[in-house]
């Protein structure tokens, strides 16, 4: 059964567990970042000085807009918009692993084994708050959704074969 007629056969239930999981981490995900840039805008307006890590904003803006791709994708029952919704829930694993990598060498540069108890910090990511480790949970629930209907899909395929 080819990817586009397993879509089309779906559940409701399925579909909208999917779009569901997708939404909230794209919810919890912009909350998140208008949030900080909010902490940000809020520290300038009474007089602080700080230097801010554009490249962690940034990174949160592409997690932002990769989620918002996922979700919005979910809503047409189309195999191009089902690979585009599998990149944008990749894309943010890529993020968070990337966020990990750079977590680990802060650490390896500060020369401790780990985050002080007054860092925020979750899964090992140097910054990251309760927000940050429920859109993680989410985007990897909704790979694993993704990946049982891609793999689904493909032994149906194989076993109508035989």
């Amino acid at each position: 059964m080819k990817l586009a007629d397993r879509l089309r056969v779906l559940s409701t239930v399925e579909v909208y567990f999917a779009r569901l999981v997708a939404g909230s981490a794209a919810i919890l995900q912009t909350w998140d970042y208008v949030a900080r840039e909010y902490q940000i805008y809020k520290f300038f307006q009474a007089g602080g000085e700080a230097m801010i890590n554009q490249a962690f904003l940034l990174m949160h803006l592409r997690i932002t807009g990769a989620l918002l791709l996922a979700a919005i994708s979910l809503w047409f029952r189309r195999t191009f918009a089902f690979y585009l919704s599998l990149f944008g829930a990749a894309w943010v694993l890529v993020e968070y692993a990337s966020w990990y990598l750079w977590s680990r060498t802060v650490l390896a540069n500060a020369e401790i084994a780990n985050w002080p108890s007054g860092t925020p910090h979750a899964f090992g990511l140097g910054g990251a708050t309760a927000w940050n480790s429920a859109v993680l949970l989410l985007t990897i629930v909704l790979l694993l959704w993704q990946m049982k209907t891609v793999l689904v899909g493909a032994r149906v395929y194989r076993n109508a074969a035989v």
